[in-house]
């Protein structure tokens, strides 16, 4: 069984290898890029409804605290006047209004502080595309690089680089060699 297992790893291991092979690290960085770009777009318009729910429940507590100034108004009204069962609807409504006001209080903490950790990853994430946006830039740059190189050395016309003078000097040497071995078979004749 174990034997099995080494192989399975081993062709595993060779698919893998090939994969790798015929990936191109830069359209896989530029994938990388857009995926990046579309989850910042995503977390900037998660962002923009947090604040406006946070705009939202300002404008509510606005109202809610100008409800609990009118209560107070009116509180004192009954006092004056005497009408504690109006007095009394008026207390209940005031701890409704409370209630509200303390439930909006929290939810709106809760939506500054939601706002500013999305502020903080879109951030991040910025940074995070800054870097891959370089290391792209640096594999684009060393691919060209690669490529120049390459076709400079492999593809090069190899009788470019030789010289007349060396083609004149081997020349010679050739019919030196051609002469000296045309001498050896008349000896030996």
């Amino acid at each position: 069984m174990t034997v099995l297992k080494r192989v399975g790893r081993l062709l595993k291991a060779d698919i893998h290898g090939i994969l790798d092979c015929l990936e191109e690290p830069e359209a896989i960085a530029r994938q990388a890029l857009r995926e990046m770009r579309e989850e910042i777009e995503r977390c900037e318009k998660e962002l923009k409804s947090r604040q406006a729910e946070v705009e939202r429940s300002a404008q509510r507590i606005e109202q809610i605290q100008s409800d609990l100034r009118s209560c107070e108004e009116q509180l004192e009204l009954c006092f004056e006047e005497g009408n504690e069962s109006l007095a009394k609807s008026i207390v209940r409504k005031r701890l409704e209004y409370q209630r509200s006001l303390k439930t909006l209080q929290e939810a709106q903490e809760r939506a500054q502080q939601g706002s500013a950790a999305k502020k903080k990853q879109i951030e991040d994430y910025r940074q995070r595309l800054q870097s891959v946006e370089q290391k792209l830039e640096l594999l684009v740059k060393q691919e060209r690089v690669r490529k120049e190189y390459f076709e400079e050395t492999i593809f090069r016309d190899p009788c470019e680089s030789v010289s007349e003078e060396e083609v004149e000097i081997a020349f010679m040497k050739e019919k030196r060699r051609h002469h000296s071995s045309q001498q050896s078979e008349e000896v030996v004749s």
